[in-house]
């Protein structure tokens, strides 16, 4: 196994304190998040190193026998049993799932159905997973999440009970569908001497009668009055949890998108919230008056007239 310098990859000395290494961690964690860095594999593998290395420091015991045993910290047992040996293993990494939610009460194994829409579970990678030792670990969990999208939007808590313990999380704004979170070792028990498998839940936003979801950005279409199009005014389009005035110029084309910057779904963490683009779509007149008609068929003449 290579070794890696996580003091380094972290940029902190050896004699950090707990609260420093948290700091540089989540400052680290927001500049190369895949989602700030699209299509930057450098910047992917720098997360990931990121991440495993805060995955060891942030614990004191596991931060302990790194610091003793270097990349072979993971044996530590085998080593003072042994004197050394034994095989390596690909290092198992996850974020800090707080940086998902607002978490209160304990741990996570199993979810009720009812937390999930009826969904359930399922269980990849059949009986479990055999490490260097021996013993076998515990299976992954994976779930489906459906959230509606002002949940996405404004967050949202749900609460269930596993193991007999009543447990609460909060989702925070900034949900994108199709996202999956893996909390690692919150998946199902192992037997002694193994290694809890991971929870991995996908959450997909559910659809919405007025809003189409790409990412962070938000699309919505918007019935203009004709003379409006024609002669240029004011109109309001509704967003998620407000409502924008915008005035149109005299000539205004049917099928012209507008972009409202920052008013799609909020970003995780501290990125910038996506944009809300609306097309415009004529609004044909119904049970107009004689009137009116007549006006519009003086107006058709009209525009026959012009060359």
């Amino acid at each position: 196994m290579e070794y890696k310098d996580y003091y380094k990859i972290l940029g902190v000395e050896k004699n950090a304190s707990q609260e420093e290494i948290k700091k540089t961690y989540r400052k680290l964690a927001r500049t190369y998040h895949p989602d700030k860095n699209p299509d930057n594999p450098q910047a992917e593998a720098r997360f990931k190193d990121i991440l495993e290395a805060y995955e060891v420091l942030k614990d004191p015991e596991k931060r302990k026998k790194y610091d003793r045993y270097g990349k072979d910290w993971q044996h530590a047992e085998q080593f003072a049993g042994a004197g050394g040996g034994g095989n390596g293993r690909q290092y198992q990494y996850s974020g800090d799932y707080e940086d998902f939610f607002d978490r209160a009460g304990g741990g996570f194994s199993d979810f009720f159905d009812r937390m999930f829409g009826g969904g359930g579970f399922e269980r990849p990678g059949g009986s479990g997973r055999r490490n260097p030792f021996g013993t076998y670990g515990g299976e992954n969990l994976q779930a489906d999440m459906s959230i509606t999208l002002e949940e996405a939007f404004h967050g949202t808590a749900r609460s269930f009970t596993l193991n007999g313990q009543s447990h609460r999380i909060r989702l925070k704004p900034g949900i994108t569908n199709g996202q999956t979170i893996r909390i690692k070792g919150k998946g199902q028990p192992a037997p002694a001497g193994g290694e809890p498998g991971d929870l991995y839940i996908n959450l997909n936003i559910e659809k919405h009668p007025r809003f189409e979801v790409t990412g962070h950005d938000l699309h919505t279409s918007l019935p203009v009055e004709f003379t409006t199009l024609v002669l240029g005014g004011e109109v309001v389009v509704n967003t998620v949890d407000s409502t924008v005035k915008m005035n149109l110029k005299p000539g205004t084309e049917a099928g012209k998108k507008l972009r409202l910057k920052g008013k799609g779904l909020p970003a995780s963490g501290k990125g910038l919230p996506g944009d809300l683009y609306v097309k415009l779509q004529v609004l044909v007149p119904q049970n107009f008056s004689a009137r009116e008609k007549e006006l519009y068929e003086e107006l058709a003449k009209l525009r026959n007239q012009l060359p």
